[in-house]
């Protein structure tokens, strides 16, 4: 009986070792996704440019040296960002960015 409670004993800290040493694949966050969008020219609606929201933050802040984002409040709307390119509009645009 002691040499079966041994191996038991032997057994269970090999298993809890190993599993302790295992990577958790539980804890992975998936990994954000793109979305690009065919962004128009709110004014003359124009097609600018086929880019992520963050590319098109970042060429619109380096044109025109004011802060873009995606908030509306006491902003100007520059830009619209269509899912598709369908011209005329077929659908609201997905993101509008405005300079403050």
């Amino acid at each position: 009986m002691k040499l079966y409670f041994t191996r038991l004993c032997v057994l269970a800290c090999v298993w809890m070792f190993l599993g302790s040493t295992a990577p958790a694949h539980s804890h992975n966050v998936p990994v954000a996704k793109k979305t690009f969008y065919y962004w128009y020219w709110a004014d003359s609606d124009m097609f600018h440019q086929w880019a992520s929201t963050t590319t098109e933050i970042n060429d619109l802040e380096n044109a025109t040296g004011l802060l873009v984002n995606t908030q509306q409040g006491g902003g100007t709307l520059i830009v619209n960002g269509y899912t598709n390119n369908n011209y005329p509009h077929t659908i609201l645009p997905a993101q509008k960015l405005y300079t403050h």
